[in-house]
Order: C-alpha cells, then structure tokens, then sequence
C-alpha cells in the first residue's frame, strides 16, 4: 500500500477556505467596473492607508477586509460616496502584521485589492 503525503496547508484549511482564497485571488485587482477608479496607499502600510474612490456618480461603498484565508478581520466602512473623488484613511493599527484582501463594493461593482502591514 501506498501512503500519500499531505501538506501543512491541506491539513489546516478545508476546502471551502481553500475555495474562499482561491476566488478572492483570481478577482484580485481586478475591477468588475471599469468607470470606478480605486487605489490604495500607502502599500505596504504600517497603521494607515489611504483608498482613494473616483465615482461617476453617488454609489453607496462597503469595504471590508479579509485575511488570506478569507476570513472577515474588519468592517471599514458601509455608508454613501459623492460623486468624483473620495478620499478615505483607515487606521489598521489593530491588524497583524502580514498579506490582506481589501474587498471594495461600490454600487454593482466589485474590486478586490491586496495589502501588506509591515
């Protein structure tokens, strides 16, 4: 008989974290919705960062921030955005040092970022 060998991270993560990660890094930078402009600065961060939102139009935005295993580790913000550029820093302070997914819905659209706390 054989015996089959099984990574440290087939051991720790069930395949439905497996399949969270996996999906939150194939949207990755990648905006569902071309019209919206969204970055992120500083990246990496130490406490703070900055997103900056260009909206067409007044859009409601919910951001909200996982860690790489998918799992929700903060709330930022769900609340309406003005039409053109919107300027939000968010104090991190709290968050391990490491790799996040910033998950920004704006309206329709979904944009997926990743961060680094040093």
């Amino acid at each position: 008989s054989s015996t089959m060998w099984r990574t440290g991270s087939d051991i720790t993560m069930s395949d439905a974290e497996r399949g969270i990660v996996n999906s939150v890094m194939a949207v990755q930078d990648e905006a569902i919705n071309e019209s919206n402009d969204i970055s992120i600065a500083p990246n990496p961060f130490n406490s703070k960062f900055e997103i900056s939102i260009t909206l067409m139009t007044a859009e409601n935005a919910k951001i909200v921030i996982y860690n790489t295993l998918g799992v929700k580790v903060k709330d930022v913000i769900n609340r309406n955005l003005s039409e053109g550029l919107n300027k939000l820093t968010f104090d991190c302070k709290d968050l391990s040092t490491g790799v996040y997914m910033v998950e920004i819905n704006v309206g329709d659209a979904k944009t997926v970022k990743r961060i680094v706390k040093n």
